[in-house]
């Protein structure tokens, strides 16, 4: 078991014991630091038992809404329900131990001068040292680490430090449970494998969950609903296949991915552009657009003789081997800048063939020009 935990593997891991978990909402909320504003007006509520990320870069006011669920941060407007009871608002304020909440930071925050048991106890005040042992020897087990009680944070590596502090967070068996860039301190290699075996101790036990994340992909994998913020305001709320599939503008779009992009105009219903017409109904005549097509969203043909090319005209400029997918860079007729095609295994194209792009439809985005 040694040997599979500091590969990554969980191992054998006990089951979960549940949890009552919690409704939370947030009213109008606003906050504050001095001049800037990191929240305004934001209005969300989040089911008992959801998994919900708060997606979004680096100041959007995603760790500040996750600060003030915890009793961290306290509004400077509006008011926090938990379970439909006030929890925060300007007369308000419950204390993060009153709040049945588990924290589980970015940078783990364990003690290194205890030991991995005791930093899962550390949280379990209310209860006698041998029932809070017990507690914390069962939260270790269900994250796989249950032979590891008696060794020290430096000792263990960063998964196995991650696991950890997931324990220590579960141990009180929290309501809610907060979780900020949990992930962020692996490699690729442990990331995915420990995203999903974290997904699993958090349905096991049945608490509300918020994710905070800058990684879209983390959002898409975990997630039950993803709150995508900008400038302390939300910009779309809802569930993973929505965002990805129906962005509500063209900043949402090209935070889930990268895009070629293409300017067009509306005429006779539809977005005429140098490499295509595409269909839409939600543009008035005459309207300028750009056309957004993800990178997997290109389909390459080969030429079928001299005088037809399938799709639109195009040429491979480069080729680029990324392992599972490979990286084209094509020039199209009509247009001065290359367009990118990510393509699974099946037909290879080398650089300078002649080939026929066409697009599709799910991956193609139009939005307004001046959006």
């Amino acid at each position: 078991m040694k040997n599979a935990i500091e590969n990554g593997h969980w191992g054998s891991r006990g089951t979960a014991g549940a949890t009552i978990a919690a409704g939370l909402t947030f009213e109008n909320i606003g906050m504050t630091f001095g001049d800037k504003v990191a929240l305004d007006g934001v209005d969300l509520y989040i089911e008992p038992g959801e998994v919900v990320s708060l997606l979004g870069q680096s100041g959007s006011g995603k760790t500040t809404l996750l600060r003030i669920a915890a009793g961290i941060e306290r509004p400077t407007q509006g008011r926090l329900l938990i379970n439909d009871i006030v929890a925060s608002d300007t007369h308000t304020f419950t204390p993060p131990e009153k709040r049945s909440v588990g924290l589980m930071f970015q940078d783990y925050a364990l003690f290194p001068h205890l030991s991995i048991l005791q930093n899962v106890m550390f949280g379990l005040n209310d209860l006698s040292k041998q029932d809070a042992e017990c507690e914390a020897k069962v939260a270790l087990q269900r994250v796989g680490l249950e032979d590891y009680v008696e060794k020290f944070p430096h000792m263990l590596s960063g998964g196995q430090q991650q696991r950890v502090a997931l324990a220590r967070a579960i141990a009180p068996r929290p309501s809610v449970l907060l979780m900020d860039e949990p992930f962020s301190g692996l490699d690729n290699r442990l990331r995915d494998r420990v995203r999903d075996e974290t997904l699993a101790v958090i349905r096991e036990i049945g608490a509300t969950c918020i994710i905070v994340t800058h990684d879209p992909e983390e959002a898409l994998r975990m997630s039950d609903r993803i709150v995508l913020l900008r400038d302390g305001q939300i910009v779309q709320n809802g569930g993973p296949d929505d965002l990805y599939y129906n962005p509500v503008d063209y900043w949402a779009a090209r935070f889930f991915s990268e895009l070629n992009e293409v300017d067009g105009v509306i005429q006779g219903g539809k977005a005429q552009t140098p490499i295509g017409t595409f269909t839409t109904e939600q543009f008035d005549e005459e309207q300028d657009v750009r056309v957004c097509v993800r990178h997997h969203g290109l389909k390459m043909h080969h030429e079928i003789s001299e005088d037809y090319v399938a799709g639109h005209p195009g040429r491979i400029l480069r080729r680029m081997f990324l392992g599972e997918v490979e990286l084209y860079e094509i020039a199209l007729k009509g247009i001065d800048y290359p367009f990118f095609a990510r393509i699974g295994g099946g037909k290879i194209f080398a650089h300078g063939d002649n080939i026929g792009v066409s697009f599709r439809k799910k991956h193609t985005l139009i939005f307004a020009k001046d959006g």
